[in-house]
């Protein structure tokens, strides 16, 4: 009965709408070092989110979970549920993740008296994480979102749903609460997804699936929110009894998709998977109108804990999915299926003669990274990177559908280079629009400059050059670009910007 109740539930999914599908390859169980409990195995954890705490460039876990429960306490009640919220911090890189272990964070969420169950996003442009969290439950157990934003002197500034002015819900509805720019406007908006109790005179309750929708109108730096706005976009057409969306740019055109979860009815144990598309308006306002399939996703799951989370784990760009499957049973397990879209699509192949390295892969985009500091090297975008200083360099590519690869990271040594001749050059202004003045404050003439490109090209060249020289920059594109120096043999390289 079940099996024919998921196939009618897909076709209804599907009716009338193209199908678009991914694939996906179970990995591992538990990745990266990623903790489904404490090694005690307390603490099991009911969301994972993911957000770049300390802005090193890769994703850092946020993991939100029950911490205990007082079953002695009558009458029961939200205030017998205490809840945890913890942190890893990736201290691998964007391509290659490693998760330290759990440390306890965000105290101010767990002052809520209701559901601790949190989204994670930037909403005041500070770089840090801000929360939207479902839900407060006020005596008569009816539900409210709370948002927190961080403050520039740390911790968190608390703002209820009625000085947000969104409107609460009836005791018994749930959702699951989201952070996303839903309409491309640069600001994050506020989003969720789940079902309203409605009670009948009788007493009888009806739960309706339901996606609510706060908009954005502030700014990136300063949020300020409008609605609930209750199923827009779209999306009434795709709920069922009981609906849950993630969101996440699934097909890599930077826009919100969504990753669905659904019921036959709100009291079954079964939730069925698939997604949507977005095809945007062109004022930017989501648009959800194509049904999406995965292959190699488990096609249901049979716990109402089990919300997954998605996050590009691997570097790609493609969104990976980590499934918390068999939740609170003996066999529970955090299950990473990576998304197969991006992966082998670009050469990522680099060759080196002698201090040039080359990407082989071609019609892509091209950053050079210094593989020492994770970092992007300014200016250095080009197929050819000839470096200024020895160290070890990755290329990073983006093909036209989104795809991302890393090279291997290459080692170049600098021969020649004189490091105390180059603390004694001075280079000014930076950045510069006009001249560059270069003067070697030894007091040596100056035997010769050549300027490069970033890919390594000869631009300018000038001997016999004095103690001080100017070159003038007031032509050339900005970016990045260096300048080798030689005094009496002695070699040095100088980095120089051009401002637009």
């Amino acid at each position: 009965m079940k099996t024919i109740q998921k196939i009618s539930l897909f076709l209804a999914l599907m009716l009338n709408v193209p199908v678009w599908g991914q694939h996906f390859e179970f990995k591992a169980t538990n990745p990266f070092g990623l903790e489904l409990t404490r090694p005690d195995t307390s603490q099991p954890a009911l969301r994972f989110v993911f957000f770049d705490i300390d802005n090193d460039g890769d994703k850092d876990a946020i993991i939100a979970g029950i911490d205990s429960i007082d079953q002695k306490t009558q009458p029961f009640s939200f205030k017998n549920i205490t809840y945890f919220v913890s942190m890893q911090e990736n201290i691998g890189t964007r391509w290659t993740p490693v998760f330290k272990t759990r440390e306890a964070a965000y105290p101010e969420l767990l002052q809520m008296t209701g559901f601790v169950y949190p989204a994670a996003g930037d909403l005041n442009g500070d770089h840090k994480p801000d929360f939207l969290v479902c839900c407060d439950a006020d005596e008569y157990l009816n539900l409210s979102v709370r948002y927190f934003e961080s403050k520039p002197d740390g911790g968190y500034k608390s703002y209820s749903a009625e000085q947000l002015k969104l409107n609460g819900f009836s005791a018994g509805s749930f959702f699951i609460p989201e952070i996303a720019d839903m309409d491309k406007d640069g600001d994050n908006d506020l989003l969720m997804s789940g079902f309203v109790r409605y009670y009948g005179e009788d007493g009888e309750e009806t739960d309706v699936a339901t996606m609510m929708y706060a908009k954005n109108t502030g700014s990136p730096t300063t949020p300020q929110f409008q609605g609930w706005y209750q199923n827009t976009n779209g999306i009434a057409s795709y709920l069922f009894k009981s609906a849950f969306f993630l969101t996440g740019d699934l097909d890599l055109d930077d826009d919100v998709d969504l990753f669905s979860i659904w019921q036959e009815a709100a009291n079954d144990d079964i939730f069925y998977i698939g997604g949507i598309y977005n095809d945007p308006l062109l004022n930017g306002k989501a648009n959800f109108v194509t049904a999406l399939s995965f292959i190699g996703l488990p096609s249901q799951v049979s716990d109402v804990a089990s919300i997954p989370a998605l996050v590009d784990l691997d570097g790609d760009r493609d969104i990976d999915v980590l499934m918390l499957e068999n939740m609170l049973t003996d066999t529970m397990r955090l299950a990473y299926y990576e998304n197969t879209s991006c992966t082998g699509q670009i050469d990522n192949k680099v060759t080196k003669t002698g201090q040039t390295l080359k990407a082989r892969a071609i019609g892509v985009e091209y950053q050079w990274i210094n593989c020492t500091t994770g970092l992007p090297i300014d200016g250095a975008t080009q197929q050819v990177f000839v470096p200024a200083i020895s160290g070890k360099y990755a290329v990073r590519l983006r093909d036209n559908k989104g795809c991302e690869n890393l090279s291997l990271c290459e080692e170049v040594v600098i021969s020649g280079t004189d490091e105390a001749m180059e603390q004694n050059l001075e280079v000014s202004p930076v950045p510069a629009r006009g001249n560059v003045l270069i003067k070697n404050k030894e007091g040596t003439g100056i035997d010769q400059i050549q300027l490069y490109t970033a890919d390594g090209k000869t631009i300018w060249k000038k001997t016999n050059c004095g103690i001080s020289t100017t070159v003038d920059v007031s032509t050339l594109t900005a970016g990045a670009y260096f300048m080798e120096i030689t005094i009496s043999g002695r070699r040095a390289m100088k980095k120089i910007m051009v401002a637009p």
